[in-house]
């Protein structure tokens, strides 16, 4: 049985909507990531710019799993590695 394409891995460049769902980012940050080029403190995916006013942009889904792949993969939240808390800082008053 031949596993089924999503319609986001059959095409080969989304939009720029469509890349934000892709990668689980609100739209509002795949258009701020073209202004900074970061994304989630890492370099943000490449893009084009295509159209007659170039006005639309559109991410090469390749692009945007190597992006992800950047990030671990886990099973369970208790596989997550995360930095030891701050220690509070105590203010003595006078």
């Amino acid at each position: 049985m031949a596993s089924e394409k999503t319609p986001a891995e059959q095409k080969r460049h989304l939009q720029s909507g469509a890349a934000a769902a892709y990668v689980g980012v609100p739209d509002c940050e795949m258009r701020r990531s073209r202004s900074t080029g970061i994304l989630w403190g890492k370099p943000a995916p490449p893009y084009r710019r295509v159209g007659k006013s170039l006005s639309r942009a559109l991410y090469a889904v390749s692009d945007l799993d190597s992006f992800l792949s950047q990030f671990p993969l886990y099973a369970s939240r208790q596989q997550e590695t995360r930095p030891p808390h701050f220690p509070e800082k105590k203010v003595s008053l006078p």
